[in-house]
């Protein structure tokens, strides 16, 4: 029988929907009980009460992540305004709870509009920024206040969906590395009762969609053939990157880290997918008039 691990050698992706109560790390672990595979990763992580979309990589697609995570990411975000906690979400312990009933929809909408583009956000205290060389989040469980300074991040949109005292239901499009928790601190902070984030769920990063995922089950129980079937190659990572095809020769080239043959394409000054003949990610190409390889995925030649 042919297994999962002889399918795709050279790596691949898989559209994970995570559940409520695991961390990422988990889901990666269950994944790579599957793929029989040592080097697998993730491209963005979950909280652990977080669910929704997670992107999970193997061997040589790996090195896809860096890229992967430039992609904005989508949640469908619910906050709990009149109450503020320390972890920023209702997981933590409360710090201060009080009436937020009074809260008009549009002061809402309007605070919600001011959220949004270039940001100034603090990271929470219970996160894995490093501080001092540690995880922002053990220096605060051993009782140290941190000075964490602001980070800039933008916000695509931030919307109101449903408003329902005291929770309002949110649409959010943000860029990588933007706390959610922590625009639904800030955001309860600006209108004045407080605020925490009550549950999230992450439903797209850039063109990847929580529609297409698999839940964890299916990854245990799918034959192979039907797990397969799931998987998505290295080429499909990045759909919106112009693409080339390679001939023999200059695929013979690319893979031993040379890219003279590119020089007579006159490639334009962006990023590309260079495609063997097959349709198989050999590498990512900056053009220009030097083209440079960002990242080979061939270690021989087709």
């Amino acid at each position: 029988m042919t297994t999962t691990r002889e399918v795709m050698q050279g790596g691949g992706l898989l559209l994970v929907n995570k559940q409520e109560g695991m961390t990422s790390r988990r889901v990666v672990d269950r994944v790579v009980r599957r793929l029989r595979s040592s080097r697998v990763g993730h491209a963005g992580t979950l909280d652990p009460f977080a669910r929704g979309l997670l992107i999970v990589l193997w061997d040589r697609a790996t090195a896809l992540v860096p890229y992967l995570q430039e992609y904005p990411k989508t949640y469908l975000a619910e906050i709990r305004f009149g109450r503020v906690t320390d972890t920023q979400d209702r997981t933590g312990q409360v710090e201060r709870e009080t009436d937020a009933s009074h809260l008009d929809p549009s002061d809402i909408r309007a605070a919600m509009r001011r959220s949004e583009g270039w940001i100034e956000q603090v990271p929470p205290p219970f996160s894995a920024v490093k501080w001092g060389g540690q995880p922002a989040h053990k220096r605060t469980r051993r009782g140290e206040r941190l000075d964490l300074a602001p980070r800039r991040r933008f916000v695509h949109r931030f919307e109101l969906l449903d408003w329902s005292p005291p929770l309002a239901r949110s649409f959010i499009e943000c860029a990588s590395g933007t706390y959610v928790r922590t625009l639904a601190h800030d955001l309860g902070r600006a209108l004045g009762p407080g605020g925490c984030l009550e549950s999230l769920e992450r439903t797209g990063i850039g063109p990847f969609a929580l529609a297409d995922a698999i839940d964890l089950t299916s990854v245990e129980t799918l034959s192979n053939e039907a797990f397969t079937g799931n998987m998505l190659e290295p080429a499909l990572a990045l759909p919106d990157w112009p693409s080339i095809t390679l001939d023999d020769d200059e695929t013979f080239a690319l893979v031993r880290g040379l890219v003279g043959p590119l020089c007579d394409r006159r490639l334009d000054d962006r990023a590309f997918r260079a495609l063997d003949k097959y349709g198989q990610l050999v590498a990512l190409v900056q053009g220009g008039r030097a083209p440079h390889i960002l990242r080979g995925f061939r270690g021989e030649p087709a």
